[in-house]
């Protein structure tokens, strides 16, 4: 995923998400393209409709990789929406 691992949650959750138990995923002190999940998911905003979560994060401890699953049909050049932040734990 190209970001920032943590043993505890950072202090800005913004671009955050919880993999496992103690362990986090940051978001990257300097863009890279193709880098971090930033790059291939957009942060559902919470106030907008659900409606546009489009994908699930899902993180596999085995092969130590995060899996974007897409959550329904979506047509090409679609871009991608789920939840992450504070408080959002990917599925295992």
């Amino acid at each position: 995923m190209g970001g920032q691992r943590h043993q505890q949650e950072p202090g800005d959750p913004t671009y955050v998400i919880k993999l496992a138990d103690n362990l986090y995923s940051g978001g990257l002190r300097r863009p890279k393209r193709g880098k971090g999940l930033g790059s291939y998911v957009n942060r559902e905003d919470r106030s907008q409709p659900r409606a546009r979560k489009s994908c699930i994060i899902i993180y596999d401890e085995i092969e130590d990789v995060v899996i974007i699953e897409m959550s329904n049909n979506l047509k090409a050049g679609c871009e991608l929406f789920s939840c992450y932040s504070r408080g959002h734990r990917i599925q295992e």
